[in-house]
This record gives structure tokens, sequence and C-alpha cells, in this order.
């Protein structure tokens, strides 16, 4: 629910106030073109059905996948669920973004543990836990590959990129 909930087209009591209705009417447009795409990636996508019977490894990650706010605190994501008892759990290349790893949680299942961020593997050291600093997937691919993706930059000068998922015009505005 915590990745889907974002994608909802009409969101919350918004029918119980004119603010509201009139904010999800004014969004309507642009979270039904991103809940379309994001509909398409998922059924692009070849899920297996839960829970992971039959593996013999599971690779944990990347990106904030530790984050308890972009995860919903959903104990999964740290292999404890039942099913992960018998598979070999590997983290590869996670992450907590900014946000430091919630108390009490328990490494106890992982086989390896990578992670993006240095304050991250100090975090876990301190908790008596190795892991290993590792490279963001993204950049496994090499400048070779990443340049010939790069479409030519049409402005002269220096600028500023600004890469988001979802538009938040107060990055614009501090570029």
């Amino acid at each position: 629910a915590y990745l889907t909930r974002p994608y909802r087209l009409w969101r919350g009591d918004w029918w119980k106030h004119p603010v509201g209705t009139a904010k999800n009417l004014a969004a309507s447009f642009a979270v039904a073109r991103r809940r379309k795409g994001f509909q398409a990636f998922r059924e692009g996508m070849h899920l297996t059905p839960f829970p992971p019977e039959g593996f013999d490894a599971v690779v944990f990650g990347s990106d904030q996948v530790w984050n308890p706010v972009l995860n919903g605190g959903d104990p999964l994501w740290f292999a404890r669920d039942p099913a992960f008892a018998h598979t070999r759990n590997i983290a590869y290349a996670a992450s907590t973004g900014s946000v430091p790893l919630p108390d009490g949680v328990d490494f106890g299942r992982f086989h390896r543990l990578g992670v993006r961020e240095p304050q991250l593997r100090a975090e876990l050291a301190a908790r008596g836990v190795d892991a290993t600093l590792t490279l963001d997937p993204v950049l496994l691919a090499g400048k070779d590959v990443l340049d010939a993706l790069a479409a030519p930059c049409p402005v002269k000068g220096q600028y500023v990129v600004a890469y988001e998922v979802i538009d938040n015009p107060q990055v614009l505005r501090i570029a």
C-alpha cells in the first residue's frame, strides 16, 4: 500500500471539503498520467508470488529500501518474514536515504550486507553489524554506457541538473 498510495487517483476525504475537492481535481490529470505509467511499469515486470518458495537466495535493495518513510516500516525489507528463514539473504546497495535506521532491527538473517552510504555503514558498525560499502547500481554500467545514453546539453555555460521522480517546485526554485 505504501508504494501504490501515491498513484491513487482520489486521495483521502476530498469530497468533504471544497478545498480538498479543488486540489484533487487540479492534480487528477497528473496523477492519472503517473498512475498509467506506474501500471505499465508493473505490467512489464515478471513478478514472483510471495513467499519466495524454492529460491536459494534473495537480494534486497537497492536505493532507499530501508527508509521507513518510503517502505512503510515494513519488516519484510529486513528479511524478517518467516519466508526468508531458509534463503540466503543479501542486501545490495541498501540505503536509508537521510533517515537513520530504525531501532531494534535484527540483521541476523542477512548473509551479506552492502550499503551505499558511509554513514549507514558506520551506523551498522556501531551496532556490531559488518557491511561493505557498495556502488549505486546505476553507476555499474560505466562512463561509456552512460555517456551514450546522455543527450547533448543545449545549455552553454554553467547549469544545474535536477532529477526528480515526483515533481517538486521547491527543488526547481532552489536549483
